[in-house]
This record gives C-alpha cells, structure tokens and sequence, in this order.
C-alpha cells in the first residue's frame, strides 16, 4: 500500500518533514509530490558537494495515470528513516517499454540551492561583514521561502546575526567589515557566492549551503568535524586511492587593477584673472575641502548640483568655479585639500614554496598567478589579499576517495585521516563531495567519500573547464598597441644632505622574515 506523506505549509517551525511518515521497508524510500514512489533497484544515485548544488538521480515506474512536473518536490529517506536528499525536480522524463501498462520516468533533481537560484538581491551594504550581509539577505528573501537557518558565522563573539549562538566556532580576532557590496538583481546564490569568495578568517575560506533540512549555512570550511579518525580500522583499505595536486597552486602573487587612496593632500594655486579650472595631481577619491584666501567655499558634484561656488567629480583631477563666481585674480590665492587616489599592483612571495618547488622541477620554481581585481581601494587590503591567497593556494594538495556503508559522512566536514600507506599521517582534510548510490549491488547504499588537503575552490575538471571557457583577456597582450602597465620596482637610494628622506612603497611588497605577515610588523 502507498505511504501518505505529510507535507506542512511556509511559516511554520519546521517547513517540511525530516522522517518519513511510515517506516521504510527497503534500503531507502523515495517521495515525489508528498507520495512515496516505485523506484527501481540499481538506479539511485545522490551527489552531495560543499558549496554547490547537490543532484540526485534516480528511475521510478507509475501507472500511465501518474505524471511528474518540474520544480516539485523530491525527498529520499535513508534505511534508518532519516532525509537524505530533499529538493525539486528539473526535468522529469517519461517513457513506456515496449505495450506495458506502466512509465519509466528518469528523475533528475537538484537540492535546496534551488531557492537561492530562483530568487533576486537588489541592495546596496557599506561596511558589513560577511554574515550580516548573508543573514539580511535570508531574512527578507529566503524566510519567506522556509528556509531557516543552521548556522550562520559572523565571528568569535555572539551577534543578532549568529544562530544558533551555541554553535560559535572558537577564532583569534574579529571578522573585518567588507567595505562595500552591491547587489544589482543578482541571483541569491550568486550574492552569497561573492560574499563568501569576499569572507576569509585567518586565510580560511567560507562556503554556504541550503541542506537537506532547507537550512542555511554560511560557515568557514573548517567549522564541521568528523569525531572519528579515519583509518585501517574504520574504511577498508581496499577501496582507498589518493590523487596528489592542486590545480589552483601557486606560490607568487600579482593583483593589478587595485586603485588605492592618497594621504590628505593641499594643493594651492593663483588666479589670473583668466582660468576658471584647476588640475589636481590625482583623481579625486571624496569631496575636496576648497577655500579662497582662507575662505571656506561651498562644493558641489559636476553636472548635478548647481548654486555651488566650486564643483568636482569622483574620479576626475578637475576642480572648476561655478560661471556665476568673480573669477579668481592674481591676489586671490586658491587652496585645495582633497584625497587622491592612484593605480598601484600587488605582490606577494612565498619563499619556502617557491624552494619546494624549485627542488621539485629543477627551475627557479616559481608559479605565478595574477589576477585583476578593481575592488581594492586601500594599501592595506591589497597586502592583507596578496598574502591571504598565498594562504590559501601555495600547498600541496591530496586528494583521499574511499567507500563505505558509513551514512555519517557529510560534506563540509573536516576529518583526520590516519593512512600512512598512503603518506596521510593524522591529516586534515575536508570532505569535499559525498556520493551515495545503491547501484554496486542493487540493495544497499554505498557513500564514495571525496576529500581533500589543499584548496578546494575546484577540482581538476572544473579547473580546466574554466581555462577552456575563459579566454585570455585581450587588454592583457596588445602587439602594435600603446599600453600603459605598473611595473613594481626595488631600488635603494643614498641621501647626502642634511634632510630627511622619506620613502612609502605604494605598491606590493616582497615578503621577507623581516616584512608582513609578523604579528609585531605591519606596514604602513
């Protein structure tokens, strides 16, 4: 007899079920619509990764009376009763075989992030961090759809943005304010895609997920651990591999684009009865502070306000006097005080990588990567990223992938793995992917666990789909065509007088067991 299936309406407590409504007499049960369905042995297959879109596929047979339509609901109940995969249905597939009376429908299904996907962000944040953002987005947007909230981590200290507060990860300081982020119609899973690519605690990246409870993670990716150290005695060994290499590695870093802000600056000039406009030595960065023989004058914006005695714009050297004004003569004396700003790039070494490196392949071992980034408006965000990236990308990576009947693992979650056949003496590692499927002998649930040491931004096939997909940007090589490029620069230089001489790198600097990172030196 088929089981009913209860499902409850938005707004409640619990949105949706967790356990189904009757025991489960096989290895899983699968409901479609709030009825349990016929699913055919050897065709279940469920795909679970950190920070993507879980997928699961499967074959069921109904009665030609019974049809299935996109975006409705799909949930699989493991042999113990418990939700293994709760999501929507995206292109349902029916067939007969050969004069029976029944269909075959081929079910495909992606899970919660659905939600994310479906629905829009348009708002602007000036200096919120990373789960204030994640938390006001789920409030006004994704509550209303029932998801609620597993945790969302915003730092060492219990805030109105932390649930629940009992699951506070233990940190070393306090998670910095993004300085700004705009959100012009974007998808919610793109908006939290950026915030978390933004979020970093300690070199530690973040990644966020709606699960099988439709609850909303945004975490760092060491948040969850597995309590078990997995080793000879917990998996067979049998079924072990490990693959070694990282497809994001790299060792030195370039970041160019970045246009960062000047210290205040005075400029003055004298009229001559003549010009009406002033050149500055750099772009404007705010509303310059303008005075006339000591006078304070109005500013407005160019093209905007009107009824000013001076105008600027964001981005432009020019400061001009309004028509109506006596223009300026040779005993008026203009002064000008503003914040420039200037293009600058980036650069950051790791040392001991580079020699690893050069040990490895017999050259000077350097990897470098460069990447544009328009974003960074400070001298010290630009460090902290340069030096955050070698963090997080110049290791070694190794991936583990094993099977098991164990239902206990879960992506997300950071396990030690104690291997030492295999050089894994007590490593850490994330488990990036789990894959459950009952197609090995057609009865049980057989997990293939995916884990990773190093960085798991992507994996070997999405890294080399992205290099095909993404061609080389043509302001990047321009034969025959005038260019301007930063270059960086180190040079000394010996001062024979009496004054002292002051010099402020304004671009990246080399990292040495002198320079940043130390925790008593930081450069200004």
């Amino acid at each position: 007899m088929p089981r009913k299936y209860a499902l409850r309406v938005f707004g409640g407590p619990a949105p949706y079920e967790t356990t189904a409504p009757e025991p489960s007499t096989g290895a899983y049960a699968v409901v479609v619509g709030g009825a349990a369905q016929f699913c055919l042995a050897g065709s279940l297959q469920i795909e679970s990764k950190i920070g993507k879109r879980s997928q699961a596929s499967c074959t069921l047979r109904t009665t030609t009376a019974l049809h299935f339509e996109q975006d409705q609901r799909i949930q699989i109940f493991n042999p113990s009763n418990t939700l293994v995969f709760n999501g929507y249905l995206t292109t349902p597939k029916a067939q007969k075989r050969g004069y029976q009376k029944y269909l075959i429908h081929t079910i495909n299904a992606v899970d919660g992030h659905r939600i994310a996907d479906k629905r829009r962000v348009a708002r602007v944040y000036t200096g919120k961090t990373a789960g204030a953002m994640v938390y006001d987005i789920w409030y006004n947007i994704l509550r209303p759809e029932g998801v609620t909230i597993g945790t969302i981590y915003d730092g060492p200290t219990p805030s109105q943005y932390l649930y629940p507060s009992e699951n506070l990860y233990p940190a070393e300081s306090v998670v910095a304010a993004i300085p700004s982020a705009v959100f012009a119609y974007s998808k919610v899973s793109e908006s939290y895609d950026a915030i978390a690519a933004q979020a970093s605690y300690a070199g530690i990246p973040y990644w966020w997920q709606i699960d099988e409870k439709l609850q909303l993670w945004f975490v760092p990716y060491t948040y969850v651990r597995y309590p078990i150290v997995v080793d000879g005695t917990t998996i067979n060994e049998s079924t072990v591999s490990v693959t070694r290499g990282n497809p994001t590695y790299m060792n030195t870093k370039w970041v160019t684009g970045a246009t960062v802000e000047t210290d205040p600056q005075t400029r003055t000039r004298k009229g001559d009865g003549q010009t009406t406009s002033w050149e500055m030595d750099y772009p404007l960065a705010h509303v310059p502070t303008i005075s006339v023989n000591g006078v304070e004058k109005t500013v407005g914006i160019q093209g905007v306000e009107q009824g000013k005695n001076f105008y600027w714009n964001a981005g432009s050297t020019t400061i001009s006097q309004d028509t109506a004004d006596t223009v300026l003569t040779d005993s008026d004396i203009l002064t000008v005080l503003f914040i420039g700003t200037y293009p600058t790039t980036f650069f950051a070494q790791d040392a001991a990588q580079v020699a690893y490196e050069a040990d490895l392949d017999g050259t000077t071992g350097i990897v470098e990567d460069v990447e544009d980034n328009t974003t960074i408006t400070s001298f010290e965000a630009g460090v902290n990223y340069v030096s955050e990236a070698l963090t997080r990308y110049a290791k070694q990576g190794a991936q583990l992938d094993f099977e098991t009947l164990d239902s206990s693992y879960m992506q997300g979650q950071l396990m030690t793995a104690d291997l030492p056949d295999f050089q894994l003496d007590r490593t850490e590692m994330l488990i990036e992917s789990v894959t459950a499927s009952d197609q090995k002998d057609a009865l049980n649930i057989w997990y293939t666990v995916h884990a990773i040491a190093g960085p798991v931004d992507t994996t070997w096939v999405d890294f080399f789909s992205k290099l095909l997909k993404t061609p080389q940007k043509p302001e990047n090589i321009n034969v025959g065509v005038s260019q301007v490029v930063n270059v960086l620069q180190t040079f000394t230089a010996t001062v024979k007088c009496s004054a002292i001489l002051t010099i402020k790198a304004l671009g990246g600097i080399s990292p040495s067991n002198t320079l940043y990172p130390r925790n008593d030196l930081y450069p200004s």
